[in-house]
């Protein structure tokens, strides 16, 4: 096997190393900024954790153009992302903070860029680890096809699950806040405190469902100057991604600290301890269930590769409306029969628009 990883990330993956592990050397050795307001940017267990993880860094970008054969570089370059992320527990409420900064959440520049610039890493070694494996499975680097690949057909059970999953943890937390009362929490009320709560309940209930279901790919038939057009892949696969993210790190983090000390959590909070024992694991089956949804998504809505070229139609006529020898309007297949037909992906996303027998 050629070896394909490419110099531009080699290059980028040691240039971060350098960059910010020289960074961390200059803050552990007396001068770290304050980091105010919380006093922290990262959650280590020494100041010398990012140092020794740069280092590690910079010698897995070596590796992988040194054994190209070996899966131990990508397995190292993925683990090294996983510690990365798990030290920016507080990105979440950075996204949320910059947002709506009339909610009263700490806000810190300094610890902010501080951990942008750690995550930059972790996203350039997920980005490596994950093509090599592609390579070492035979799959192309860029989309994860092989030549056994098929597009991806109705929504499984298990992507169902998720999205309903994440509505119900939603619900649950929202019961928890009912249970205590509206305005208990730590938010300002304001103006920002309406759209938080509004947002709140469209990534709780709208997203997921989103990645589950039909409108989610192609607007309902109800939107006039959309109907029938695909939507936007990243309109809903981006901020799922985020979301689940940064709930699963935020909050998996907080349910450890809450396992393990959970008189913790009633010092700096007036909220009775039952409340945590609800809104923590309602947030983290929310990001659990809406992480399964997105993975779905993104199979479903992958578009042709423009590398290798899997993902196209076998054939024009696989595509075209009533090739199967049946009427427009009919199907044994339910009024789903978009996402059940072989081809279907494709159809949303290269024409563009969906024809109007699939509304009928």
């Amino acid at each position: 096997m050629r070896n394909r990883f490419e110099p531009r990330w080699a290059v980028a993956t040691g240039a971060w190393a350098l960059g910010y592990g020289g960074l961390r050397v200059w803050w552990a050795t007396g001068h770290r900024p304050a980091f105010g307001p919380l006093g922290w940017d990262l959650l280590l267990v020494s100041p010398w954790q990012p140092v020794l993880v740069c280092a590690l860094a910079l010698l897995a970008a070596v590796a992988m153009r040194a054994a190209p054969r070996r899966w131990a570089p990508p397995v190292g370059c993925a683990v090294l992302a996983a510690t990365i992320v798990v030290s920016c527990p507080l990105v979440l409420l950075d996204l949320v903070a910059t947002v709506l900064p009339g909610l009263g959440l700490p806000y810190d520049p300094v610890s902010i860029l501080s951990r942008a610039g750690y995550l930059l890493g972790a996203v350039l070694l997920t980005v490596a680890a994950v093509r090599r494996t592609r390579l070492l499975r035979g799959a192309c680097p860029r989309c994860g096809r092989t030549d056994r690949s098929r597009p991806a057909g109705r929504v499984p059970a298990w992507a169902w699950l998720g999205g309903y999953l994440a509505v119900a943890g939603c619900l649950a937390r929202l019961a928890a806040q009912l249970a205590v009362g509206i305005g208990a929490g730590p938010m300002r009320a304001g103006p920002a405190e309406v759209a938080f709560e509004a947002g709140f309940l469209l990534a709780g209930t709208l997203l997921p469902l989103a990645t589950v279901h039909r409108w989610g790919r192609v607007w309902p038939r109800w939107l006039p100057g959309l109907r029938g057009h695909r939507v936007p892949r990243w309109l809903v696969l981006g901020p799922a991604s985020v979301l689940a993210a940064g709930l699963l790190v935020y909050f998996g983090i907080s349910l450890a600290q809450l396992v393990v000390d959970p008189s913790g959590w009633t010092a700096g909070y007036d909220l009775p301890l039952g409340f945590f024992w609800v809104a923590i694991p309602a947030y983290v089956l929310w990001g659990l269930g809406l992480a399964a949804g997105t993975v779905w998504y993104r199979q479903r809505t992958r578009p042709r590769c423009r590398r290798c070229g899997r993902g196209a139609p076998s054939s024009p006529t696989a595509t075209r409306p009533g090739a199967s020898g049946r009427r427009p309007g009919s199907s044994d297949q339910g009024p789903d029969r978009l996402d059940q037909q072989p081809h279907a992906e494709h159809r949303e996303q290269h024409r563009g628009a969906v024809p109007d027998e699939t509304f009928r």
